[in-house]
């Protein structure tokens, strides 16, 4: 086939082998369960900043781990729900609690464009404030605007440079 090969998730690779590396297929398990943790972790997290009481938010997380439980294996995806997660609790930061992060967004998304293929979610989740932002707002929020497209440009540092973004 004359089709490039365009390997996205080459960081997740290497932290996959080096983990192997040091402790073998247990060391996989290991990791990913702390992995898995961390995802939900970060939901808790962001369900207790919009003020859910903790009766809500165990309930909600139960439902999200049972849905989401035929997921759970080493797989490079587990690094999206966390740059998904992190993403949008510096863009909810921002917006609801008037604390600036933003200057996060570039360095989540060029790793997540290193290690998984569905870093284009980044950018549709960075599209949906911007757009809240344009309907809502009577004076756009620059520094979102900015950040958001330095985080779309910084997809380009990969080693596939154009078509590793696209």
């Amino acid at each position: 086939s004359s089709a490039d090969y365009v390997d996205l998730h080459w960081i997740y690779q290497i932290l996959i082998y080096a983990t192997y590396r040091v402790g073998g297929y247990a060391s996989l398990s290991l990791r990913n369960i702390v992995l898995v943790a961390v995802v939900f972790a970060l939901k808790l997290k962001r369900l207790q900043m919009t003020g859910a009481p903790l009766w809500m938010c165990v309930p909600l997380l139960v439902i999200a781990i049972l849905s989401c439980e035929l997921r759970f294996q080493v797989r490079p995806e587990i690094l999206t729900w966390i740059f998904m997660s992190l993403m949008l609790w510096v863009l909810e930061m921002r917006s609801s609690h008037n604390k600036n992060y933003l200057v996060l967004l570039p360095l989540i998304q060029v790793i997540w464009t290193n290690a998984e293929g569905l870093f284009g979610i980044g950018w549709g989740l960075m599209g949906l404030y911007v757009i809240s932002d344009l309907v809502h707002s009577k004076k756009r929020d620059t520094q979102l605007w900015g950040y958001a497209s330095l985080a779309v440009m910084s997809c380009l540092i990969n080693p596939y440079f154009v078509k590793g973004a696209l």
